[in-house]
């Protein structure tokens, strides 16, 4: 998941222009600001749903 938030190569292998660089792999989606990341802990063998949420 990291990689895909700040990628430096296109899919040829050649380095992306600054512009480019500020969205995410495949070019679909621009990344504003700082991504946030969410840890969440769970006891062992339990199962764990995580909704998404549309921020």
């Amino acid at each position: 998941m990291i990689p895909n938030l700040f990628p430096e190569t296109d899919i040829n292998g050649d380095a992306l222009h600054w512009y480019y660089r500020t969205f995410m792999t495949g070019l679909n989606n621009y990344r504003l600001g700082p991504p946030r990341l969410r840890q969440l802990r769970t006891h062992a063998g339990q199962n764990l749903n995580v909704k998404e949420s549309n921020l």
